[in-house]
């Protein structure tokens, strides 16, 4: 994860989280982190941890865990409220053919509405099926993160 270290850093180095004038700075970092399946929730869980960890103690973690197999249109709602937000957002799902309808709704939602001029998507992609099949998810993704001003990381995991 060292590409996800390097961006940290980066970020912590910006004039957000700089010592000068330390009332007028956040000292909060935003984390939303979504996933489709039980498959897809390790690694999204242990990238955020991974964060937190890195972020140390002096920065205060608020974190948004959404679960697209159990969260509720209205849930659903909130978090991409506090996605547009977010100075993160991972996202784990399966390298398939396209996203989940419902997860490509809610990137879409939080994307169009997002306003801050800083931050990362981070995905997080379980590799797709078969030997004919026509990854696209990883695209879309870079896609939501050039709409949104993110910078875009992805990586690729094996399924637990």
């Amino acid at each position: 994860m060292d590409w996800l270290r390097g961006f940290i850093i980066g970020f912590m180095q910006n004039r957000r989280f700089s010592t000068e004038r330390p009332a007028l700075r956040s000292r909060n970092f935003k984390v939303v982190v979504a996933f489709d399946d039980n498959a897809t929730s390790s690694p999204a869980l242990k990238t955020c941890e991974y964060v937190i960890q890195q972020l140390g103690d002096e920065i205060e973690v608020r974190r948004k865990i959404v679960d697209f197999n159990q969260t509720s249109p209205q849930r659903r709602a909130a978090a991409a409220r506090d996605a547009a937000k977010a100075d993160m957002v991972i996202v784990a799902t399966r390298e398939n053919e396209e996203l989940p309808t419902t997860m490509q709704e809610w990137m879409d939602e939080w994307a169009t509405n997002r306003r801050a001029d800083e931050g990362a998507l981070v995905a997080i992609l379980n590799p797709a099926p078969g030997p004919g099949a026509t990854p696209r998810v990883r695209d879309q993704l870079a896609n939501v993160a050039r709409q949104a001003h993110m910078d875009f990381f992805s990586s690729e995991v094996s399924p637990v």
